[in-house]
């Protein structure tokens, strides 16, 4: 996304994601994303937001047709002015846990 007005956002983001089931209640997911944040920081300088990526992987079991339970780990690594994926601060890296059952009705 991109915007010629003064100091408007200007972002380039890049996923790329693979499932791998290994049975039919079994799979192993993967994404890899990379942020390429050209947003200015100030109308006086020409230094830039910066660039983070994420790499994550998780897995899935399927205990019935509704129901599943995952888990998956993320982390993330940005620029020194990059502030994405919940970053409590400019630069810091992320890594984040999650794990859940999902049950659709």
């Amino acid at each position: 996304m991109s915007d010629d007005a003064a100091l408007a956002v200007d972002q380039k983001l890049f996923t790329l994601g693979v499932t791998v089931p290994f049975d039919a209640a079994n799979k192993v997911l993967a994404t890899y994303t990379k942020i390429k944040d050209s947003t200015r920081l100030s109308a006086a300088t020409t230094d830039t937001v910066g660039d983070a990526k994420q790499f994550a992987v998780g897995y899935q079991y399927t205990f019935s047709k509704r129901t599943d339970l995952y888990a998956a780990f993320a982390s993330t690594t940005q620029d020194a002015n990059s502030q994405k994926v919940g970053a409590a601060v400019k630069g810091a890296d992320v890594k984040e846990l999650t794990v859940g059952v999902r049950h659709q009705f």
